[in-house]
């Protein structure tokens, strides 16, 4: 039995334990029969490119150190700038702020160069090969983030992974009521309690992927903008008959159409009284001022014969 816990202050991540290839090879056939491309991993084995640096994937612990400095170039690139490192050097070479990239006199760039101490959760999981045709254009789209203040576009996601891109979908562990309780109360995924790789753990995996892909699904027909559109219109159609509602229900108290805004602002700020009838075509508003007191303010509206003078006015 490994020793999977008691690893929060780790300043290395642990080595993968040994003799799991049996199980390895049981999720690669399991997948198979299952048409999907699922993998048995090691978490802190597991990288990706991130902002000019390979990270852990699955690392609850990160620390930078400013290393030295990268020099280089700023090249044109898709209507912006993107800085080409040319040569690195140590810390002393500069005395520069390292919040942000410094130009030389001579044309040159500066930029702070880090390294990164980075430590994982020491879990098994499983890992299912992710849609290739859907997720590449995807990661293209959002593979530069701009900056306007240097004009820059930096590679965050880098090239999409040659062997293509993977997405956790179970982690082996033992779970009770403390650790997830705690885990919702911190707004944080449960990493449970670490343990081997088990025969249960096949089976859990091949039921909820069979759950999973005997539900109707639309995703790999999924068009963004097309779902977006229909969501606008279907809110706009549910405020525009809401406010049709209001209209009504203010035409009916008013006797005449108005705008459901404008009489909610009269009801709340002038907290105008109920319409009582005098005649045909005559209504009548009685208005308080803050304080619930009936100003002394009386106007008709439609029939002018029927038009009162204010209170005291002789």
């Amino acid at each position: 039995m490994n020793d999977y816990n008691n690893y929060l202050n780790d300043t290395a991540n642990r080595p993968k334990p040994p003799g799991f290839e049996s199980f390895a090879e049981q999720f690669k056939q399991l997948g198979k029969r299952n048409h999907v491309n699922i993998r048995l991993v090691w978490m802190p084995d597991q990288t990706r490119f991130l902002w000019g640096a390979t990270r852990r994937l699955y690392a609850f612990k990160r620390e930078s150190q400013h290393v030295g400095w990268e020099v280089g170039r700023m090249e044109s690139f898709r209507g912006a700038l993107r800085f080409v490192p040319r040569s690195v050097h140590p810390l002393t070479a500069f005395r520069y702020d390292v919040i942000c990239a410094h130009r030389l006199p001579n044309g040159d760039w500066v930029k702070p160069k880090f390294d990164y101490t980075e430590v994982a959760h020491p879990r098994w999981a499983i890992e299912e090969m992710l849609n290739a045709s859907r997720e590449k254009p995807e990661h293209d789209k959002h593979r530069y983030e701009y900056f306007s203040d240097t004009n820059e576009l930096v590679d965050a996601l880098g090239e999409y992974p040659l062997e293509g891109k993977w997405a956790c979908i179970h982690v082996i562990a033992a779970h009770g009521y403390v650790c997830c309780k705690r885990a919702t109360e911190e707004g944080r995924f449960c990493y449970g309690t670490g343990r081997d790789p088990a025969a249960l753990d096949l089976e859990e995996v091949e039921a909820r992927i069979q759950a999973r892909d005997g539900r109707k699904r639309v995703r790999d027909n999924y068009d963004f903008e097309v779902e977006r559109a229909r969501l606008v219109r279907e809110r706009m159609a549910s405020l525009q008959a809401g406010e049709d509602r209001q209209r009504s229900k203010y035409t009916a108290i008013f006797g005449e159409e108005v705008d459901p805004w404008f009489a909610m602002q009269v009801r709340e700020r002038q907290k105008v009284a109920p319409v009582n009838r005098i005649a045909a075509g005559t209504k009548r508003l009685r208005l308080y001022d803050n304080y619930g007191k009936e100003l002394p303010v009386k106007e008709s509206y439609g029939n002018s014969s029927s038009a009162s003078e204010p209170t005291g006015a002789k």
